[in-house]
C-alpha cells in the first residue's frame, strides 16, 4: 500500500550528515514544495461540569441572596434580643412567645380535672393546695406530690429551689410571668427522679439553672426559659435523660469561681433531645457534650461570649465519644470555633448554617475535628467565618453532601490563612457537590490523608499567601486522592497542586481558568496544574483556560503525570518578569499525554527536561515572551516544543506543530527527541538543532514540514529558561 505521506515533504534523511558537519545552507532547501498531508489528530473530549449543591429549604427558610443555600433569616435581618418571655426559633418570622400566653386567672391552662395541687405566688397562708387556698411554697407541694400528679403555678416569682419528684408536672401560668428564682443551692430546679416535668416558667438565680442527675432521672421540658442562672443554664448527666421543645437558654454566667458559663452541658452518658431551642449570650460553650447524646432540631445557638481570658466562645463541642444531632440549626456570632469535635465524637448535621463567627485570637473557625472523630454533613453551610471553615485532623473523617463554604476571612491577630477546607494528620475525607468560593490562602487542603472529592467547584481565592506554606487554590500533598468532577476558577498561586512523596491522585474532569497574579505584586501566580515533590497524577478530561506563568508542570525527577484530553489555552507571561506563560513545563519529571490541545500560550507550547511521551498532540499559536514589569524585553521564546539537557526526552507520534514566533520543534544541549506522523507548519523555522551529531532521521518518519521559513536551523539560539520556581515557595 503507498504512503499517504508524500516523499518530497519530508525532511531528507540525507540532510542529517550535512546538518551535523555544517552543511552548506543551499542545502537544506533543495526540497521541492510541500504539499500538506492527509493527517488525523483526535481531539481531546471535554471535561463534565461538576454538579451544584443541592439545598432545600426547610419551612420557614428562605433562601439566600446568593441562590446556593438557605437560611431561617437574612444576615441583614438578624435577631436582636427578644423581649422577655420571646425568643426566635427558626422557620419563624421573628421573635415569637415561648408557650402560651397567661390566662386572665392567672392560673395554667389545660389543666387535669383531678390530682392538681396549686401553688400560688400571692398566697399569704400555707394552704393545703387547693385552687381556692394554695400552697405557700413549691417545696410544700412537691412534698405532697406523689407519681401522676400536676403541681400548678400561678404567676409571680417563687423564690425558692425546687425539686421535682419522679413522675410529677410542674406547670406554670406562662413562661413570661411564672418565674423561679433559685435560693443559691446547687441548682435552682432538679429533677428527683424518673419522668418530671417542668413546663411554662422562667428559671434564673445563682446557680446552675436546671440540673438532671443522678442516673435514673429524666426530665421532659416544654415552654421553659433558663435566663441568667450561673455555671450552666441545664446540666444534664451519668445516664439521665432530658426531652423537651420550645426551650432557650441564655445569659448564662461564671459561677462564683468564675467557671462556666455554659447554655448546655450534657456529660457523662447523659442522653438529652430537644426541638425549638435557643441558645443565646451563653459563655465558653453554648452546646458542651462529654461522652453524652444530644440532638437539637429547630435550634438558634448564637453569641457565646468567651471566658475572661479570652478563650473558648464555643458553638457546640464535643468531647469523649459524645455523639450530636443537629437538624435545622444555625450557628451564628460565636468564637474560637462553631463546631469542635474531639476524641473519637460523632457529629451528624443536616439543614445546618454556620455564619459570621468572631475572631479572638487565631479563632472564628467553622468546624474542626479531632481525635478520631466523624462528621457527616448534609446540607451544610459555612458563611463568612474566619482562619479556617473546616478542618478535620488527627484521624479524623468527615463525610459531606451538599456542602458549601463561603467567605472566609484570614484570622485577624496573624493575616494569615483563610483556608476552606483543611483535611490533615491521617484523616479521610468524603465531598460529593460542594462549593468553596471566597476563601483567602487556599479553598482546599487535603495533607498525609486521603479524600475522595466529587462535584466540587472552587471559585474566587481571594490572595494565595499560603496555605501551610503553600500557595494553591486545591493543594492534594503526600495524600491518596480521587476526584471526579473539579472546576477552579478566579484564583491565585496555582489552580491544583499535586505535591509530596506518597501523593497518588486520579482525577476525572478538571476545569481550571482564570488564574490571577498575586495582589501583592509577588512573582508568579496564576498558574493551572502543578505535580511536583515525587507526587504521581492521573487524570482524564482537563480544561484548562486563561492562566499565568505556566498551564501543566510536571517538576523533580520522581514526580510523574498521565494526562488523557488535555484542552489547555490562553497561558501569559507573568506580569512582574515577563517571564514564561508556557503551556506544558517538564522539569525532570515524566508525562504521558494522550489527545492534548495547547494553544495560544507564550514561550513554549511545551517544555521538557525531563521524559515526555505524547500522541495525539496538537500545539498551536506560540507567542514570544512579553515584557517584564520593569520594562525589559528580551526578546525570547515562541517556540511550540522544546526538549533541553541530556536528561530531555521527547517521543510524540500523531501530532500538529502550528504556527510559533521561533521554532517548530527545539532540541538542545543534549536533549533527544523522536517524532512520527506529525505536521510541523507555519513556523519562522521547523526545526532549530543545537546537539552535534543528532540523527535528523528521528524526526522523519512520515513527520512533513509545511510552509516553515526554513526547515532546519543549527544556529546557537537563545534558549528558554531550564527552570520554574516550585509552587509553594513564595
Amino acid at each position: 500500500m503507498s504512503s499517504p505521506w508524500p516523499s518530497q515533504t519530508r525532511l531528507l534523511v540525507g540532510l542529517a550528515v550535512g546538518l551535523v558537519a555544517c552543511a552548506p545552507a543551499s542545502r537544506l532547501e533543495e526540497a521541492t514544495a510541500p504539499v500538506a498531508p492527509v493527517l488525523r489528530v483526535d481531539s481531546p473530549a471535554p471535561p463534565a461540569t461538576p454538579a451544584s449543591p443541592e439545598f432545600t429549604c426547610p419551612s420557614g427558610w428562605q433562601r439566600a441572596a446568593s441562590g446556593v443555600f438557605c437560611e431561617p433569616w437574612p444576615r441583614s435581618a438578624q435577631p436582636q434580643n427578644c423581649p422577655a418571655g420571646e425568643a426566635r426559633f427558626p422557620g419563624t418570622p421573628g421573635c415569637a412567645r415561648v408557650g402560651a400566653g397567661c390566662a386572665a386567672d392567672g392560673w395554667p391552662a389545660g389543666l387535669p380535672t383531678t390530682r392538681v395541687l396549686y401553688v400560688g405566688a400571692q398566697a399569704t397562708a400555707p394552704g393545703n393546695g387547693t385552687r381556692t387556698a394554695p400552697f405557700k411554697t413549691i417545696a410544700a407541694a412537691t412534698s405532697a406530690a406523689r407519681a401522676g400528679d400536676t403541681i400548678a403555678l400561678s404567676q409571680g416569682t417563687f423564690n425558692e429551689d425546687v425539686r421535682i419528684p419522679a413522675g410529677v408536672l410542674v406547670k406554670g401560668a406562662c413562661a413570661l410571668q411564672t418565674r423561679i428564682v433559685g435560693a443559691g443551692g446547687v441548682a435552682v430546679v432538679r429533677a428527683g427522679g424518673l419522668e418530671a416535668a417542668l413546663q411554662s416558667v422562667t428559671v434564673t438565680g445563682p446557680s446552675v439553672g436546671v440540673l438532671v442527675n443522678p442516673s435514673g432521672n429524666s426530665l421532659a421540658l416544654e415552654s421553659v426559659i433558663i435566663d441568667g442562672a450561673e455555671g450552666v443554664g441545664l446540666l444534664v448527666g451519668n445516664t439521665a435523660r432530658v426531652s423537651g421543645r420550645d426551650v432557650v437558654i441564655r445569659n448564662t454566667q461564671p459561677n462564683a469561681a468564675g467557671q462556666g458559663g455554659r447554655g448546655i452541658s450534657c456529660e457523662l452518658g447523659g442522653v438529652l433531645a430537644l426541638e425549638r431551642v435557643v441558645l443565646q449570650n451563653n459563655q465558653e460553650h453554648g452546646l458542651n457534650v462529654n461522652g453524652s447524646r444530644v440532638s437539637l432540631t429547630d435550634a438558634v445557638i448564637s453569641d457565646t461570649r468567651p471566658r475572661a481570658d479570652g478563650l473558648m466562645g464555643r458553638g457546640v463541642s464535643l468531647n469523649q465519644n459524645a455523639e450530636v444531632t443537629l437538624t435545622r440549626v444555625v450557628i451564628e456570632r460565636v468564637r474560637e470555633a462553631a463546631v469542635l469535635l474531639a476524641n473519637e465524637s460523632r457529629a451528624t448535621f443536616t439543614d445546618v448554617l454556620v455564619r459570621d463567627t468572631i475572631d479572638d485570637d487565631d479563632g472564628g473557625l467553622g468546624l474542626v475535628a479531632d481525635g478520631r472523630s466523624v462528621a457527616t454533613l448534609r446540607r451544610v453551610a459555612f458563611v463568612k467565618t474566619r482562619a479556617t471553615a473546616v478542618q478535620i485532623r488527627g484521624a479524623s473523617t468527615l463525610d459531606a453532601e451538599d456542602l458549601l463554604i463561603d467567605d472566609v476571612a484570614v484570622a485577624a491577630s496573624t493575616g494569615r490563612d483563610g483556608i476552606g477546607l483543611d483535611v490533615v494528620q491521617g484523616s479521610t475525607l468524603r465531598v460529593v457537590r460542594a462549593l468553596v468560593a471566597r476563601a483567602h490562602t487556599g479553598a482546599i487542603g487535603v495533607r498525609a490523608s486521603t479524600a475522595t472529592l466529587s462535584d466540587v467547584s472552587v471559585q474566587g481565592l481571594l490572595e494565595a499567601r499560603g496555605l501551610r506554606g503553600v500557595a494553591a487554590a486545591v493543594q492534594l500533598r503526600s495524600s491518596a486522592v480521587t476526584v471526579a468532577r473539579l472546576e477552579v476558577q478566579d484564583f491565585t498561586g496555582v489552580g491544583l497542586l499535586v505535591e509530596g512523596a506518597g501523593a497518588a491522585v486520579e482525577c476525572d474532569d478538571v476545569t481550571i481558568r482564570d488564574g490571577r497574579p498575586f495582589q501583592s505584586g509577588d512573582e508568579g501566580g496564576g498558574g493551572g496544574l502543578s505535580i511536583q515533590g515525587g507526587a504521581r497524577l492521573t487524570a482524564n478530561r482537563l480544561a484548562l483556560n486563561w492562566l499565568r506563568q505556566v498551564g501543566v508542570a510536571v517538576l523533580d525527577s520522581s514526580s510523574t503525570a498521565a494526562l488523557t484530553d488535555l484542552q489547555l489555552a490562553d497561558v501569559e507571561s507573568d506580569g512582574p518578569t515577563g517571564e514564561q506563560g508556557r503551556g506544558v513545563h517538564v522539569q525532570l519529571g515524566r508525562l504521558t499525554l494522550t489527545r492534548a490541545s495547547i494553544a495560544r500560550v507564550t514561550d513554549v507550547g511545551l517544555f521538557t527536561s525531563g521524559a515526555v511521551e505524547a500522541t495525539h498532540l496538537t500545539i498551536e499559536d506560540v507567542v514570544k515572551r512579553a515584557c517584564s514589569r520593569s520594562g525589559v524585553c528580551d526578546d525570547l521564546g515562541g517556540s511550540a516544543l522544546a526538549a533541553l539537557e541530556s536528561t530531555g526526552r521527547f517521543t510524540g507520534s500523531m501530532f500538529t506543530l502550528t504556527t510559533s514566533a521561533q521554532c517548530g520543534v527545539l532540541i538542545a544541549t543534549g536533549a533527544s527527541a523522536s517524532l512520527s506522523r506529525g505536521l510541523v507548519r507555519g513556523h519562522p523555522i521547523g526545526v532549530c538543532l543545537q546537539v552535534p551529531g543528532f540523527d535528523v532521521q528521528r524526526l522523519t518518519d512520515k513527520v512533513d514540514f509545511v510552509e516553515n521559513g526554513a526547515r532546519l536551523d543549527a544556529s546557537d539560539l537563545p534558549l528558554p529558561t531550564l527552570t520554574v520556581k516550585p509552587y509553594g515557595t513564595r
